[in-house]
């Protein structure tokens, strides 16, 4: 499950994103799970940087 929210910020004339990634734990396998949550978040933030 991916979420992304976008909002401007409150104080600064910039454009604030938050991104949260979910993966369901397969066999137990929690280290599993979270390594590939990591990538897919690190892979959708370089896609973010360049916008």
């Amino acid at each position: 499950e991916l979420r992304v929210a976008v909002r401007p910020s409150g104080t600064e004339p910039k454009i604030k994103s938050y991104i949260e990634v979910r993966r369901t734990c397969v066999g137990g396998d929690l280290d599993q799970a979270r390594a590939e949550a990591r990538q897919l978040s690190e892979e959708l933030a370089e896609l973010a940087g360049k916008f």
